[in-house]
């Protein structure tokens, strides 16, 4: 458990900066907002304890919490899809992801908490530049608050951080920055993914699960994108091994 406090350590004083920023951000808006700012941070940071945890401690508990994230999951996405002209197209898409992602949750602990670090940086790295500093909208027909100093802003800031824990992870250079490069992007990806989805079905949640959230596809679509494309990387890295460097 304590191979990976390093990054750990980096995480929760990524949490506490966001204590500082959120604290600025949240003298612009209202009272409301900032309960529900509030309610998402500290929510957030148990679930990341939660999972971290479960992770470290055995081999078996982080699988049995992704299975009941890939159940509640594909629930949350038939309601949103079932009336859908793709739906077919979108849950052959869906099955595809969390067949990865199931595969994902067996790899060794240094490429699943390595994808969960880089996710949950990226993840709030993006949301506080984006708050801080960004002014041109990202995708503004998919999801309005996203910006392209937000997204450069938080993949710069986990690529540098990334790079403080390689040998925490075993990871060579070129590995590094692969994989961080191949989570970064499915990250992303999977994140507006979701958001096309939501914003084609008229639907401002997947459902209420998650206090302060927007259930289990709005917390964890870039995880379970990023987790299904580091498992097939790995598996093809077998014919590069140059990789391990």
């Amino acid at each position: 458990m304590f191979d990976y406090l390093l990054p750990y350590l980096l995480i929760m004083a990524h949490f506490a900066s966001g204590v500082f920023w959120l604290i600025l951000i949240n003298r612009k808006i209202t009272t409301v907002s900032k309960r529900e700012q509030w309610t998402k941070f500290i929510v957030y940071v148990l679930l990341f304890n939660l999972i971290w945890y479960s992770i470290v401690s055995s081999d078996s508990l982080f699988p049995l919490f992704g299975y009941l994230l890939i159940a509640l999951g594909s629930w949350e996405w038939w309601k949103a899809t079932r009336k859908n002209r793709y739906k077919i197209w979108l849950i052959i898409v869906f099955i595809i992801v969390m067949a990865g992602f199931w595969r994902f949750l067996y790899l060794g602990k240094n490429e699943i908490l390595f994808t969960f670090f880089v996710v949950v940086l990226f993840d709030g790295s993006c949301q506080i530049a984006g708050q801080l500093i960004g002014k041109r909208p990202l995708a503004p027909k998919i999801s309005p608050r996203k910006t392209v100093e937000g997204l450069f802003g938080g993949a710069l800031i986990t690529l540098a951080t990334s790079f403080l824990v390689k040998g925490a992870f075993s990871l060579g250079w070129i590995e590094l920055i692969l994989i961080t490069g191949l989570i970064l992007i499915t990250a992303g990806v999977g994140d507006l993914l979701a958001s096309l989805v939501k914003r084609n079905a008229n639907i401002e949640t997947y459902s209420n699960l998650i206090p302060g959230h927007g259930g289990i596809l709005d917390r964890f679509d870039s995880l379970f994108l990023a987790g299904s494309a580091v498992y097939l990387f790995m598996e093809f890295t077998h014919f590069f091994p140059w990789t391990t460097m």
